[in-house]
């Protein structure tokens, strides 16, 4: 015996495409839904078959959807990887720069060192022959050389001073220097790290997102399965 049922092609086939079906399969499981409604009410075999068909495509569907979660999960390992040797990589670039830059300076500062006491003697020994030279005069003009050695040697302490001055503030302008060189440097490297932590962070969520909705599709299609088998 046959009997008229109603039968939302629409409906049902917009149920299997959220629960996972594409638009070519859930148009044509609805047309065959369709048809055997039409003919007649379906039999214990009719049943049996489809409820067959369906439990091989949600077996398909399964092995699929596992196939691109673990596709997906080696993705978030690659990337996680390549984060991890890009940030070891920089950091240990960044390492190298400041021993490089600490060495430069230490250099600078033992040859400022060196020039300041190769100064300071070049002065001393000035001053000391100047002093031997005046005092072979004395004799002569005691005045004259009085006031010429206490006038040159007011413009030496004069000139070693002004030396110093300026040695120690070239030594500090540079110091200066490469402490804001460093403080620069230091300063890109947070900003790449916080870059990349953020990047990591974006991928991570993406890849939650995306599982989200694979399991809810599904929920779904089960779902919608389970209500139509019943």
């Amino acid at each position: 015996m046959s009997a008229q049922l109603l039968f939302d092609q629409f409906a049902y086939a917009d149920r299997l495409k959220r629960g996972g079906f594409t638009e070519e399969q859930a148009r044509a499981s609805t047309e065959a839904l369709g048809a055997a409604l039409l003919q007649s009410v379906a039999t214990k075999q009719d049943l049996a078959q489809l409820e067959s068909s369906l439990r091989a495509e949600i077996v398909r569907l399964d092995g699929k959807i596992e196939g691109g979660v673990s596709k997906l999960q080696s993705e978030i390992g690659r990337v996680e990887g390549k984060l991890g040797s890009d940030i070891d990589r920089l950091e240990g670039k960044l390492g190298s720069e400041i021993l490089r830059l600490e060495g430069k300076l230490g250099s600078e500062v033992l040859r400022l060192e060196i020039k300041v006491d190769s100064e300071t003697e070049r002065l001393e020994s000035k001053i000391d022959f100047v002093a031997e030279r005046l005092e072979s005069k004395v004799d002569s003009s005691a005045e004259r050389l009085e006031a010429k050695i206490s006038s040159e040697h007011e413009r030496l302490e004069a000139k070693i001073c002004s030396e110093n001055e300026r040695l120690e503030g070239k030594t500090d302008a540079e110091v200066r220097r490469l402490e804001a060189r460093m403080d620069r440097l230091d300063a890109k490297i947070d900003v790449v790290k916080a870059e990349l932590k953020s990047d990591i962070a974006a991928v991570k969520n993406d890849m939650i997102r995306w599982m989200f909705i694979f399991n809810v599709g599904l929920g779904g299609f089960f779902f919608a399965a389970l209500k139509f088998v019943r």
